[in-house]
């Protein structure tokens, strides 16, 4: 049986809360029915399906925090082995 490739995809959601959230939230009827994962630089109000499913990140903006989170990505990355990384372009995804 040939399956639909795109469906053992896993999806990795990144972006800082506020304006860029509420943009790739605006997303979810598209990613909603593959596997997927948040990662937030700052604590948020989660909607109900992201309370499982977020990892947060230290904040940084262009200070030394910035090799905490490449520390931080690093491991969830390892961890959970995304096949792709999704963004509406917050700083955190640089």
């Amino acid at each position: 049986m040939v399956q639909d490739s795109m469906h053992e995809k896993k999806i990795c959601i990144v972006s800082s809360c506020g304006g860029h959230l509420s943009e790739i939230r605006g997303l979810l009827s598209i990613y909603s029915t593959y596997e997927h994962f948040y990662v937030l630089n700052d604590k948020a109000l989660l909607a109900s399906d992201m309370q499982n499913n977020t990892y947060f990140i230290t904040h940084a903006e262009r200070n030394w925090k910035i090799v905490i989170n490449m520390w931080e990505a690093f491991k969830i990355i390892r961890k959970e082995r995304p096949s792709i990384i999704m963004s509406t372009g917050a700083g955190l995804i640089v």
